[in-house]
């Protein structure tokens, strides 16, 4: 009896031994990864916060250890008043076992005039998958940029002439006919009304003289031109504070031929479109006043005619500003050129 009484104690006291060392083993063993383990990320703003247009903020972004997985950061907008249209996002991928990547915001050259913008957001891993490979003490840097707007210093000017005429044109039809087993062939001969454009029948070139000079000598004031035989021709114009003219010369005319166009008063207006990027000059578009426009259809207007054959505006240019000048028909300023001279040989094509 008292063995086994002996028997039970021991193997109670066994029991409790077992407990206790179980209950110390399960507080000595460690996760097979600690959170403290994982990598904190490190971000540097290497451009500031105050951009223009066509500008990038560049993110350095850096992790203290590496890791076997590659982490991805990128850009959460929180706020401000940019849209998705005013920029893109590079994301900053640190691969495997690297330890640093870039992240890229590239701002939008667009046609919007507006003084400034704003982007607020957030740079981080926010995939799920990437952001637990960090360390819980990493701190998400918050970006609050002014953007402001980017002005080019080119204006555009796109100009071109069209002009529909209705003119007859010669056709031929032939009839075909039996009479006693015989074939006779008739050929009809009959005349149709058509409308053609007939634009490229006339090659103007343009041209851009300071105004004081354009009054005087045109060709020896020049500061740009576009004489290349294309409809529309094209400038691009950076000009310096000052005054200019854009004008016209002819330099070939086919209409002459044309004999059976009946209105010899036929004119041809040039169409002007002006477009700066970033301005409130924006596909302004202005007609050639009807003043200025010769009668194309008369011979005579031609590379050796004196002279110039017509103004299309002026442009103004302060602080960098352009403004733009209709001729209204009725100025006599620069517009009755002193001119005597035909075109040079250097503006001959």
């Amino acid at each position: 009896m008292k063995r086994n009484t002996l028997y039970k104690l021991l193997g109670l006291a066994l029991l409790i031994v077992g407990v206790i060392a179980c209950d110390t083993a399960s507080q000595d063993v460690e996760p097979v990864v600690s959170p403290d383990g994982y990598p904190v990320a490190t971000f540097v703003n290497a451009t500031g916060t105050t951009v223009t247009e066509g500008d990038t903020i560049i993110y350095n972004i850096s992790i203290d250890k590496t890791i076997d997985r590659a982490i991805t950061f990128s850009f959460n907008q929180t706020g401000g008043t940019c849209t998705s249209d005013d920029y893109t996002v590079e994301p900053a991928v640190i691969s495997p076992y690297s330890k640093s990547a870039q992240l890229y915001i590239i701002f939008t050259k667009d046609y919007d005039y507006t003084a400034s913008e704003t982007l607020i957001g957030t740079i981080g891993a926010f995939s799920i998958a990437d952001k637990y490979l960090l360390n819980l003490s990493t701190v998400n840097p918050t970006l609050n940029a002014t953007v402001n707007n980017y002005v080019s210093d080119i204006v555009d000017v796109v100009l071109e002439w069209s002009q529909e005429v209705t003119v007859q044109d010669i056709v031929e039809v032939e009839l075909t006919a039996e009479e006693y087993g015989n074939e006779y062939t008739y050929t009809v001969t009959d005349t149709v009304d058509i409308v053609v454009d007939i634009a490229d029948e006339v090659d103007w070139d343009i041209f851009v003289s300071t105004k004081d000079g354009f009054a005087t000598d045109p060709w020896g004031s020049l500061v740009d031109y576009a004489a290349t035989g294309n409809n529309p021709e094209e400038l691009e114009l950076s000009l310096d504070d000052g005054e200019y003219v854009i004008w016209t010369d002819l330099w070939a005319n086919g209409l002459v031929y044309y004999y059976d166009i009946v209105d010899t008063e036929l004119t041809m207006p040039i169409t002007s479109t002006f477009t700066r990027q970033g301005t409130e000059l924006i596909d302004f578009s202005i007609v050639q006043d009807p003043s200025q426009v010769p009668a194309v259809t008369v011979p005579g207007y031609d590379d050796n005619d004196i002279g110039f054959n017509g103004v299309i505006c002026e442009i103004h240019v302060s602080g960098g500003k352009y403004t733009i000048v209709e001729y209204d028909g009725t100025s006599t300023g620069p517009y009755k050129s002193g001119a005597t001279t035909s075109r040079p040989l250097n503006y001959r094509r």
